[in-house]
């Protein structure tokens, strides 16, 4: 997966925390971020803990955000 500002950034910014929150970034594209959510099941099995999705937003830059809502 590709971050965001890879002309910047070898291999762009993917992850950034701070405190309890967590930003993912991700080029635009859906098959990246259904992957991404996938992946974050995965963690839930592996780790028990819990990733409250109703709490979780995607949100897409200069792209359609209706699409975006339908994967979280």
């Amino acid at each position: 997966m590709k971050g965001l500002a890879s002309n910047l950034i070898e291999n762009g910014v993917a992850v950034l925390h701070y405190a309890d929150d967590t930003i993912i970034c991700l080029e635009n594209d859906m098959g990246a971020a259904r992957n991404m959510k996938l992946l974050l099941y995965f963690y839930e099995i592996m780790s028990g803990l819990k990733i409250n999705f109703s709490k979780s937003e995607l949100v897409m830059i200069n792209g359609d955000d209706i699409v975006g809502k339908a994967i979280f």
